[in-house]
């Protein structure tokens, strides 16, 4: 039976918020999972959808110490929190 698509979304909590309605099936990155408890993953992670997290800044302030030390700070942080539990 093909699919008939009555609505798309592309901001995440929208997407949550569509799924939570039971308005169809849909696809979240991992790092939703916390912030939505009330959804369960029906699948794996599906590798073919990762993509790298770019964080950018201003050439002149990049090499700031304290834009480097953010940077740093956050970008642990987010890699470790998208490696998943």
């Amino acid at each position: 039976m093909p699919s008939q698509v009555r609505v798309r979304v592309d901001i995440f909590n929208a997407v949550a918020a569509m799924l939570r309605t039971g308005v169809g099936v849909g696809v979240l990155p991992s790092f939703m999972q916390d912030a939505n408890p009330d959804l369960l993953p029906v699948s794996d992670v599906i590798p073919e959808l990762s993509v790298p997290v770019w964080m950018l800044t201003h050439p002149d302030l990049r090499q700031t110490a304290v834009v480097r030390v953010f940077m740093q700070q956050l970008g642990d942080a987010q890699a470790l929190r998208l490696q998943g539990p």
